[in-house]
């Protein structure tokens, strides 16, 4: 995803330099586009190591974190982003993260030093966030909105591995009866209706998406992510 969102950068003109940071520097792990422009650099960051990283970054114009699992990293991240005084952005997908980047300390320290904090800027939450926006948009009420997603297991490794069993393992958040409350990551079924013919079985997912869609979509009395 890190490689990804670099592409995505060097082929803008007003970016000049895109630094890669990771414990491993090996120039033989980046893509060919990556290795072959001038813009961009490998330097080693660990996020264990607090003041390292606000070395590394206080340079620079934004932080993309794109380390995972991010129930792990994004607070750590942010963090350094934010006495670094730089704009931090993250596609975290981890419900702890994100709950503790809006209602800690880090708001309101972001807020102080005149820095933006953006979490949640994948696809999923962030894109599946606007396009729920938008269709909320287009209704005059919105009573339940549910979220399901389909992974192969043979797709995970490493970090993702990591994130898909501390999403589905124990107790996870979802927003029902207009309320934040804790559920078992247990199987639920779908039965088939007349906008949805189809009968989906899965299980209920902790996404940082059910911390945020309930504070911009109010009036509905559940949302829930189920993974499949």
């Amino acid at each position: 995803m890190g490689q990804g969102v670099a592409r995505d950068l060097i082929k803008q003109e007003q970016i000049k330099k895109v630094v890669l940071g990771d414990i491993n520097t090996d120039p033989g792990r980046l893509q060919d586009k990556l290795r072959a422009s001038e813009k961009v650099s490998l330097s080693r960051i660990d996020v264990n190591d607090h003041g390292g990283m606000v070395s590394a970054i206080k340079e620079v114009d934004v932080v993309i974190n794109c380390a995972g699992p991010f129930y792990k990293t994004a607070v750590a991240v942010a963090r350094a982003a934010v006495e670094a005084k730089v704009n931090y952005i993250d596609i975290c997908d981890d419900y702890e993260a994100a709950d503790i980047l809006f209602a800690s300390d880090i708001d309101q320290a972001a807020k102080e030093a005149g820095i933006t904090v953006l979490t949640g800027m994948g696809s999923d939450p962030g894109t599946n966030n606007v396009i729920v926006k938008w269709y909320a948009n287009q209704l005059d009420r919105v009573d339940e909105i549910d979220l399901f997603w389909v992974v192969s297991i043979a797709e995970l490794a490493g970090a993702a591995w990591d994130h898909s069993l501390h999403m589905t393992i124990g107790k996870i958040p979802q927003y029902l009866e207009v309320s934040w409350n804790m559920w078992k990551g247990v199987p639920v079924r779908r039965r088939p209706n007349s906008l949805n013919p189809w009968r989906l079985s899965g299980s209920l997912c902790g996404t940082s998406s059910t911390l945020t869609i309930p504070r911009y979509i109010k009036g509905y009395e559940g949302w829930s992510s189920k993974g499949h």
